[in-house]
């Protein structure tokens, strides 16, 4: 699945040990995991619970979706159990912002399609303040927008607009949103195994391209923010470049301090691999459930 030239990228992006653990991986079939919905009453296939999300299963096999109308009707959400760590991430943080009284929380999911994260944030933010919230839904993309808006409307929550601006439209509402979850366009090479274009499109100038896009997408995004808001910034891949060297360009570019979000030993997450103290969270395959995946939270100075 993977050439020699990304056999050794790996090896010296994560380390010999982690990579010879990701190989094994690709060759294994992809995972599969679904997200139940609790605010309808219809079923949602159960398997091993996801330990990050209590609303999430993993299936020990993949169901053939589009036979359940229960899945047509918003039941729940096919989403691979790794992403459902930002939703963890995201419910972990909701206590640390401040709301001025009388208005709802504001919450930016700027590259949102095909809505995994969308749908897992809205059923987040009801459950902690009811109807005293309101959740933009942004993809760039117009024909992955349209995918978006439908998986919106299957999930069934008033309050979640979708729209498909470039990042840099929102800079026109500064200090608008309290919290931004960013789970930018990358290389993806934690998809391997679910993505055989990932797959064919890797490349060293590819993986260039991401990191340089990514910074652009977050100095257009960064004025949305409040100070003291949060960024919850995420990825499907392995390297550095685009994981933890973004993260520490937001800290001392965009000034902002990273913070920690609470795990279990048992999950299995990978932490920083470069050396530098901050704290990330890196999901492999086979050491983890789910895909490849990273994630990082930071907030914005006062």
């Amino acid at each position: 699945m993977v050439t020699e030239s990304f056999r050794k990228y790996l090896e010296e992006a994560i380390g010999s040990g982690n990579a010879l653990v990701a190989f094994s991986a690709f060759d294994s079939p992809a995972s599969t995991a679904v997200r139940r919905n609790p605010f309808k009453s219809g079923q949602c296939p159960e398997g091993r619970p996801v330990p990050w999300c209590r609303h999430g299963y993993i299936l020990d096999q993949r169901p053939v979706f589009t036979l359940d109308p229960h899945f047509h009707a918003g039941a729940y959400y096919v989403q691979d159990s790794s992403s459902m760590f930002v939703g963890h991430a995201f419910r972990e943080l909701l206590g640390k912002i401040e709301i001025p009284a009388g208005r709802p929380v504001r919450v930016l999911d700027l590259c949102a399609a095909p809505g995994g994260k969308t749908t897992d944030i809205a059923a987040s933010l009801r459950e902690a303040f009811g109807d005293r919230f309101i959740l933009v839904s942004n993809e760039v993309m117009k024909a992955r927008a349209g995918v978006l808006a439908d998986n919106v409307a299957l999930w069934g929550d008033p309050n979640v607009v979708v729209t498909s601006d470039d990042p840099s439209a929102f800079a026109a509402l500064p200090g608008f949103f309290d919290i931004i979850v960013a789970d930018v366009p990358c290389s993806g090479e934690g998809m391997f195994r679910k993505d055989q274009v990932a797959v064919d499109e890797w490349s060293l100038e590819n993986v260039d391209i991401c990191w340089k896009r990514q910074r652009r997408i977050l100095a257009d995004i960064w004025p949305a923010l409040k100070p003291g808001g949060i960024l919850i910034y995420s990825t499907c891949t392995f390297n550095r470049e685009e994981d933890e060297d973004n993260v520490a360009w937001i800290a001392k570019e965009l000034d902002a301090d990273v913070l920690s979000v609470p795990v279990e030993d048992s999950w299995g997450i990978t932490g920083n691999l470069t050396g530098k103290d901050f704290p990330v969270y890196r999901f492999l395959p086979h050491k983890t459930k789910g895909e490849g995946f990273f994630l990082a939270a930071l907030r914005k100075h006062e």
